[in-house]
Protein backbone atom coordinates (compact mmCIF):
# COMPACT_ATOMS: atom_id res chain seq x y z
CA UNK A 1 0.00 0.00 0.00
CA UNK A 2 1.18 3.34 -0.77
CA UNK A 3 0.96 6.98 1.05
CA UNK A 4 -1.83 7.96 -0.58
CA UNK A 5 -3.81 4.14 0.01
CA UNK A 6 -2.59 4.96 3.36
CA UNK A 7 -4.02 8.57 3.84
CA UNK A 8 -7.44 7.11 1.99
CA UNK A 9 -7.93 4.51 4.10
CA UNK A 10 -7.18 7.30 7.25
CA UNK A 11 -9.56 8.90 6.15
CA UNK A 12 -12.09 6.01 6.01
CA UNK A 13 -11.80 5.35 9.15
CA UNK A 14 -13.07 9.00 9.93
CA UNK A 15 -16.23 8.76 7.36
CA UNK A 16 -17.66 5.47 7.48
CA UNK A 17 -19.31 6.56 3.69
CA UNK A 18 -17.74 8.81 1.35
CA UNK A 19 -17.67 9.58 -2.64
CA UNK A 20 -13.75 9.82 -4.28
CA UNK A 21 -15.00 13.92 -5.10
CA UNK A 22 -15.19 14.57 -1.37
CA UNK A 23 -11.78 12.44 -0.95
CA UNK A 24 -10.19 14.46 -3.33
CA UNK A 25 -11.27 17.70 -1.85
CA UNK A 26 -9.82 16.43 1.51
CA UNK A 27 -6.38 15.32 0.48
CA UNK A 28 -6.38 17.88 -2.33
CA UNK A 29 -5.71 15.17 -4.93
CA UNK A 30 -7.56 15.13 -8.24
CA UNK A 31 -10.60 12.90 -8.76
CA UNK A 32 -9.07 10.81 -11.15
CA UNK A 33 -5.73 10.46 -9.14
CA UNK A 34 -8.03 9.12 -6.26
CA UNK A 35 -10.48 7.10 -8.95
CA UNK A 36 -6.81 5.43 -9.77
CA UNK A 37 -6.26 4.43 -6.01
CA UNK A 38 -9.31 3.21 -4.79
CA UNK A 39 -9.19 0.74 -7.61
CA UNK A 40 -6.40 -0.64 -6.54
CA UNK A 41 -7.70 -0.74 -2.65
CA UNK A 42 -11.02 -1.92 -3.92
CA UNK A 43 -9.22 -5.42 -6.01
CA UNK A 44 -7.43 -5.76 -2.53
CA UNK A 45 -10.39 -5.28 -0.41
CA UNK A 46 -9.39 -2.54 1.43
CA UNK A 47 -12.77 -0.48 0.33
CA UNK A 48 -15.80 -1.88 -0.95
CA UNK A 49 -18.28 0.48 -3.06
CA UNK A 50 -21.58 0.72 -1.40
CA UNK A 51 -24.38 2.46 -3.55
CA UNK A 52 -24.22 4.97 -6.91
CA UNK A 53 -26.17 7.92 -6.90
CA UNK A 54 -27.21 9.64 -10.02
CA UNK A 55 -24.72 12.26 -11.45
CA UNK A 56 -25.42 16.13 -10.65
CA UNK A 57 -25.56 17.32 -14.80
CA UNK A 58 -23.37 15.37 -16.73
CA UNK A 59 -20.43 13.38 -15.88
CA UNK A 60 -19.97 10.13 -13.80
CA UNK A 61 -22.45 8.43 -10.92
CA UNK A 62 -21.00 9.03 -7.52
CA UNK A 63 -19.58 6.48 -6.04
CA UNK A 64 -19.73 5.89 -2.05
CA UNK A 65 -17.36 3.96 -0.97
CA UNK A 66 -16.40 2.01 2.79
CA UNK A 67 -13.43 0.37 4.50
CA UNK A 68 -13.66 -3.57 3.14
CA UNK A 69 -12.88 -6.52 5.12
CA UNK A 70 -9.77 -6.42 4.97
CA UNK A 71 -9.19 -2.83 6.13
CA UNK A 72 -11.92 -3.77 9.15
CA UNK A 73 -9.46 -6.89 10.23
CA UNK A 74 -6.36 -4.83 10.02
CA UNK A 75 -7.50 -3.21 12.92
CA UNK A 76 -8.45 -5.97 15.10
CA UNK A 77 -5.26 -7.50 14.48
CA UNK A 78 -3.50 -6.14 17.43
CA UNK A 79 -6.59 -6.84 19.79
CA UNK A 80 -5.50 -10.57 18.33
CA UNK A 81 -1.98 -10.42 18.91
CA UNK A 82 -2.66 -9.38 22.37
CA UNK A 83 -5.27 -11.95 23.42
CA UNK A 84 -3.11 -14.53 21.53
CA UNK A 85 -0.09 -13.62 23.87
CA UNK A 86 -2.47 -13.35 26.78
CA UNK A 87 -3.78 -16.95 26.78
CA UNK A 88 -2.72 -19.46 24.27
CA UNK A 89 0.75 -18.09 24.02
CA UNK A 90 1.15 -18.62 27.93
CA UNK A 91 -0.21 -21.76 27.67
CA UNK A 92 2.65 -25.14 28.04
CA UNK A 93 3.86 -25.23 24.24
CA UNK A 94 1.74 -29.08 24.29
CA UNK A 95 -1.17 -27.41 24.96
CA UNK A 96 -0.79 -24.32 22.55
CA UNK A 97 -2.16 -26.24 19.18
CA UNK A 98 -4.91 -27.98 20.95
CA UNK A 99 -6.13 -24.75 22.46
CA UNK A 100 -6.37 -23.70 18.30
CA UNK A 101 -8.21 -26.60 17.84
CA UNK A 102 -11.08 -25.92 20.59
CA UNK A 103 -11.11 -21.93 18.58
CA UNK A 104 -11.20 -23.78 15.00
CA UNK A 105 -13.80 -25.94 16.15
CA UNK A 106 -15.78 -22.94 17.86
CA UNK A 107 -15.46 -21.25 14.48
CA UNK A 108 -16.34 -24.51 12.37
CA UNK A 109 -19.96 -24.65 14.04
CA UNK A 110 -22.09 -28.11 13.90
CA UNK A 111 -22.62 -28.19 10.68
CA UNK A 112 -23.43 -31.89 9.87
CA UNK A 113 -20.84 -33.93 7.34
CA UNK A 114 -22.24 -33.42 3.19
CA UNK A 115 -21.43 -36.25 1.26
CA UNK A 116 -21.08 -34.20 -1.54
CA UNK A 117 -17.31 -32.75 -1.68
CA UNK A 118 -18.52 -29.73 -3.89
CA UNK A 119 -21.15 -29.29 -1.21
CA UNK A 120 -18.39 -29.38 1.11
CA UNK A 121 -16.16 -27.46 0.00
CA UNK A 122 -18.57 -24.43 -1.03
CA UNK A 123 -19.82 -24.66 2.56
CA UNK A 124 -16.20 -24.42 3.85
CA UNK A 125 -15.32 -21.39 1.37
CA UNK A 126 -18.36 -19.67 2.34
CA UNK A 127 -17.73 -19.92 6.11
CA UNK A 128 -14.47 -19.07 5.36
CA UNK A 129 -15.04 -15.69 3.77
CA UNK A 130 -17.78 -14.64 6.26
CA UNK A 131 -14.67 -14.81 8.96
CA UNK A 132 -13.00 -12.45 6.74
CA UNK A 133 -10.77 -14.87 4.23
CA UNK A 134 -10.95 -14.51 0.91
CA UNK A 135 -10.95 -18.09 0.13
CA UNK A 136 -12.01 -20.22 -3.24
CA UNK A 137 -11.71 -23.30 -4.27
CA UNK A 138 -10.53 -25.66 -7.20
CA UNK A 139 -11.24 -28.96 -8.63
CA UNK A 140 -7.85 -30.80 -9.01
CA UNK A 141 -6.72 -33.81 -10.19
CA UNK A 142 -5.70 -36.18 -7.63
CA UNK A 143 -7.79 -33.62 -5.11
CA UNK A 144 -9.68 -30.32 -5.12
CA UNK A 145 -7.63 -27.23 -3.67
CA UNK A 146 -8.93 -24.38 -1.96
CA UNK A 147 -6.78 -21.35 -1.83
CA UNK A 148 -6.63 -18.71 0.68
CA UNK A 149 -6.32 -14.98 -1.05
CA UNK A 150 -6.18 -13.43 2.32
CA UNK A 151 -6.28 -14.46 5.86
CA UNK A 152 -7.64 -11.87 8.28
CA UNK A 153 -4.56 -12.42 11.00
CA UNK A 154 -1.82 -12.47 7.87
CA UNK A 155 -0.18 -9.46 8.90
CA UNK A 156 0.45 -10.96 12.54
CA UNK A 157 1.10 -14.57 11.76
CA UNK A 158 5.01 -13.80 11.48
CA UNK A 159 4.84 -12.66 14.77
CA UNK A 160 3.27 -15.40 15.96
CA UNK A 161 4.36 -18.81 13.98
CA UNK A 162 1.49 -20.93 15.84
CA UNK A 163 -0.62 -18.74 13.84
CA UNK A 164 0.82 -20.15 10.19
CA UNK A 165 -0.96 -23.76 11.65
CA UNK A 166 -4.38 -22.62 12.17
CA UNK A 167 -5.15 -22.09 8.23
CA UNK A 168 -5.12 -26.23 8.18
CA UNK A 169 -6.36 -26.68 11.74
CA UNK A 170 -9.72 -25.01 10.60
CA UNK A 171 -10.06 -26.08 6.89
CA UNK A 172 -10.28 -29.65 9.00
CA UNK A 173 -12.51 -28.28 11.25
CA UNK A 174 -14.88 -26.89 8.47
CA UNK A 175 -14.08 -30.04 5.69
CA UNK A 176 -14.14 -32.52 8.21
CA UNK A 177 -11.11 -34.50 6.46
CA UNK A 178 -7.25 -34.05 6.11
CA UNK A 179 -6.03 -30.83 4.24
CA UNK A 180 -2.49 -30.45 4.01
CA UNK A 181 -0.81 -26.66 2.56
CA UNK A 182 0.81 -27.12 -0.99
CA UNK A 183 4.62 -26.32 -0.69
CA UNK A 184 4.67 -26.32 -4.51
CA UNK A 185 2.77 -22.87 -4.27
CA UNK A 186 4.05 -21.67 -0.52
CA UNK A 187 5.87 -18.58 -1.77
CA UNK A 188 2.90 -17.85 -4.03
CA UNK A 189 0.59 -14.29 -3.04
CA UNK A 190 -1.96 -17.10 -1.76
CA UNK A 191 -1.59 -20.31 0.58
CA UNK A 192 -3.03 -23.60 -1.34
CA UNK A 193 -4.82 -26.54 0.35
CA UNK A 194 -5.04 -29.95 -0.86
CA UNK A 195 -8.00 -31.71 0.18
CA UNK A 196 -7.87 -35.37 1.34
Amino acid sequence: MNQTQRAIIHEMKKHPSITSAELARILELTPSDIRHHLAGLLAEGWVVMTDEQPAKGRGRPAHRYQLGSRAKSEAISSLLQAVMKATILTLPENEQTAALHRVAESLAGSTPPSPSMSISLTRTVNRLNELGYRARWEARAGAPRIYLDYSPYENIAKQIPLLQTFDAILLENLLQRPVRQDSTEINQKYHSFLVG
